[in-house]
């Protein structure tokens, strides 16, 4: 072998790698691109200087990623309702929904947790049992939260 053989090859080689390189950057960057755009977390809690001194279930709904995106419904839902949801069709809140959440931009919303415990006892639920929080964005995506222990007998 010559040496613009070896030249040659060696070439070869590199811009093989520099592909191999540039392919496997561009597949996590894609891989980054489709995680959740929304996260959604449910939790028990009461505000100070608020409406009263009730206890509410709060949404909280924040943007993870570099653009915008329309939050246009939240709910709940368990596994002992099968496949329904509960939408809620009118949460209290810093923004009217569809809200445009901007991103690395949060937002709250709540709900009396007697009156989701009443609605769930009408499908004939009772007991303990595991909420999920749900959001849906405007463009179709679904997002949920990590579950929620809710006791339906204690909210009366």
């Amino acid at each position: 072998m010559d040496s613009f053989q070896i030249f040659a090859a060696v070439l070869t080689a590199m811009v093989a790698t520099y592909g191999a390189v540039l392919s496997t950057i561009n597949y996590i960057y894609q891989i980054k691109q489709n995680e959740p755009l929304l996260n959604i977390s449910l939790s028990r809690g009461f505000m100070l200087g608020g409406l009263d001194d009730s206890t509410y279930l709060f949404f909280n709904i924040s943007n993870k990623r570099n653009r915008s995106s329309t939050v246009s419904s939240i709910g709940l839902t368990c596994k002992e309702l099968g496949n329904s949801k509960m939408a809620i069709m009118a949460p209290h809140g810093n923004f009217p929904m569809p809200h445009e959440l901007k991103d690395g931009k949060s937002v709250n919303y709540w709900v009396s947790p007697s009156e989701v415990a009443r609605e769930l006892r009408s499908h004939g639920l009772h007991g303990k049992i595991g909420l999920i929080a749900y959001v849906n964005d405007s463009i179709g995506n679904y997002y949920k939260s990590k579950r929620f222990d809710f006791d339906l007998d204690y909210w009366q």
